[in-house]
């Protein structure tokens, strides 16, 4: 599943710069780490409705693609195989899974942390907190901020 949502958050981020008439190739996020989405101030109903074209796109290219299985969202052996050699590399994995948690947090208003339970390809099943503080709410002032905007 990680590997769906890392496609689906990668469509999302295209998405955004094609509605504010970027390049395919202008940078999601700036040097200082703000992403585009909330550097441009995107509302949250605007950034569900990109969500959910993202996952539309993404379902249907995976189904193209034989990853999918028609009439479900299973993933079939050969999406099962690219969805293992993605979670070899836990360093980029836990970033995609930050990335797209912090998508569903702008979209959804939820908590600043939330738990998420992953299931391995093993099929054991792991927990893990996902902070959506960082660098950029050193100060109690900021943090607000970005709440009171965000609940708008």
């Amino acid at each position: 599943m990680a590997q769906f949502h890392a496609q689906v958050q990668g469509i999302y981020e295209s998405l955004v710069r094609k509605h504010f008439k970027l390049k395919s190739t202008a940078p999601f996020l700036s040097k200082a780490g703000r992403r585009l989405d909330e550097r441009r101030r995107l509302s949250k109903t605007k950034i569900r409705k990109l969500l959910g074209s993202a996952f539309a796109i993404g379902t249907r290219a995976g189904r193209r693609a034989g990853y999918i299985r028609k009439g479900s969202n299973q993933p079939t052996k050969k999406g099962m195989d690219r969805a293992f050699e993605r979670q070899l590399d836990n360093k980029k994995l836990m970033q995609n899974m930050k990335d797209y948690e912090t998508t569903l947090f702008l979209a959804r208003g939820e908590s600043l942390i939330r738990v998420i339970e992953k299931e391995s390809l093993s099929g054991k099943t792991t927990s893990y907190l996902i902070p959506m503080l960082d660098e950029r709410f050193r100060s109690m002032k900021k943090l607000r901020a970005f709440i009171v905007d965000y609940e708008a």
